[in-house]
């Protein structure tokens, strides 16, 4: 399976053309896919990478997920022979996005059957660019998913509510923090040690990795590090050291199980737009 990395701006900053520099320099070492996932409807993507189609793009590839329960993932952008970009619709209506069209468990399986599909293809890594927040379906399940999570900051409040989503995941789903990565311009020093997970009685149980915002030597550095440690390679999927979340083959009724108690909901999304009841994470 590939190796997957979501980039995730809990805070709603823009992350797009991060990513997709990060995607570039990834690209030196490895096939990848990037794809945006359009959990608030707002295209990213498509405007950094001046892709401008009407007809492929993600918002595609999830109708034809709901339509067909399989990808063909025609819809991919090649920019060059190791990289691939699906960006969402720059065309995408406003008060009418996609996770209004389909039903709740599309955007449940999405972030799965995109990565299934990326691994037929042959893509090495698949970068995820997330929009949306943990009560997002396809953010939900792409943070899941990811072997490993990049969280870029500028501003104090990312940095503020960035923590508070990392320290949720660790705490209450128990994801490792080895899993997170924040990366900025800023100060790195100050802000690792801004960067701690304590209990209840203010003792560190963590430490979140704080890297300066580099997309070429992060590329370089994260090739490197999971060819040599063996965290995850196409050859030994679920690493020598046991510390990345394994995409295993069924993983789409794997997910479907774990969203009981996170969120239910009453009827279909389409067309008659009923609400579905998040329940707090």
């Amino acid at each position: 399976m590939p190796i997957v990395i979501a980039v995730w701006g809990p805070g709603g900053n823009n992350t797009a053309q991060f990513s997709l520099h990060l995607a570039t320099e990834l690209a030196r070492h490895k096939k990848v896919m990037l794809a945006e996932l359009p959990c608030l409807g707002i295209p990213r993507l498509g405007f950094a990478a001046g892709i401008m189609d009407r007809d492929n793009h993600t918002e595609a590839a999830i109708i034809e997920l709901a339509k067909k329960a399989e990808l063909s993932l025609d819809q991919l952008h090649k920019q060059q022979e190791m990289l691939a970009l699906l960006p969402a619709s720059v065309f995408a209506v406003p008060d009418y996005p996609v996770t209004l069209k389909v039903e709740l468990e599309t955007l449940v399986d999405f972030p799965a059957s995109l990565i299934q599909k990326a691994a037929k293809l042959g893509y090495e890594i698949v970068v995820l660019e997330c929009q949306g927040q943990l009560t997002s379906p396809m953010t939900f399940f792409a943070v899941k998913l990811a072997d490993t999570v990049i969280i870029p900051v500028k501003e104090p409040q990312e940095i503020a509510f960035s923590l508070i989503n990392i320290k949720r995941l660790i705490q209450m789903f128990k994801y490792l923090p080895e899993k997170f990565k924040v990366v900025s311009t800023a100060n790195t020093e100050d802000l690792a040690e801004v960067m701690v997970i304590k209990d209840e009685e203010g003792r560190t149980t963590a430490r979140i990795d704080v890297l300066y915002e580099d997309p070429e030597g992060l590329a370089a550095s994260f090739c490197n590090n999971y060819e040599t440690n063996g965290e995850k390679t196409l050859d030994n999927p679920t690493g020598k050291k046991g510390q990345v979340f394994t995409i295993l083959s069924g993983a789409v009724s794997t997910i479907r199980k774990s969203m009981a108690g996170q969120w239910a909901m009453k009827g279909s999304l389409a067309p008659k737009h009923d609400e579905i009841r998040k329940v707090r994470l």
